[in-house]
């Protein structure tokens, strides 16, 4: 099968396992298998998460995180607290950052998503770093000034 959206490579393991009928759940994962997908014919509403944590980058790579979906592109920017959204089907080169508009209409699902990378972020998510209890609140102090926590 093939299917025409996004790709983010946080599948192939929970697949592999899912194929092996290995349970993942003793596993921290963030992806989830593809095999319900497969069985199905398609893939819907599939929430791709990217970081970059790596404060040596230039300043406007470093401290990024992402969630990408088919319909829209959400981006972090934890070094100066800003976010731009981009939505997929208008805007598919990002040129038009909406997050003004999403702030005030679709406020809850924005909420949502920061919860995800707040969640991601206290986890380590991409690097598997698991973080001391110092870390965990220099960066839940960090996402409280930025506003994304109260």
């Amino acid at each position: 099968h093939s299917f025409p959206t996004r790709r983010s490579s946080d599948f192939i393991i929970p697949t592999i396992l899912d194929l092996l009928d290995i349970s993942t759940e003793p596993y921290d994962m963030d992806g989830s298998s593809l095999v319900p997908a497969i069985e199905a014919g398609k893939v819907e509403g599939r929430l791709a998460y990217s970081e970059n944590l790596q404060e040596w980058e230039t300043e406007e790579n470093a401290l990024r995180q992402s969630l990408r979906t088919d319909e829209f592109h959400f981006l972090r920017n934890l070094h100066d607290g800003s976010e731009e959204w981009y939505e997929a089907s208008t805007d598919p080169g990002e040129r038009k950052n909406i997050i003004s508009l999403v702030q005030i209409y679709r406020k809850r699902e924005l909420l949502d998503l920061r919860k995800v990378m707040n969640d991601k972020l206290l986890k380590g998510a991409s690097s598997n770093k698991q973080w001391s209890d110092e870390e965990r609140s220099k960066i839940k102090d960090r996402l409280r000034r930025l506003g994304y926590t109260s």
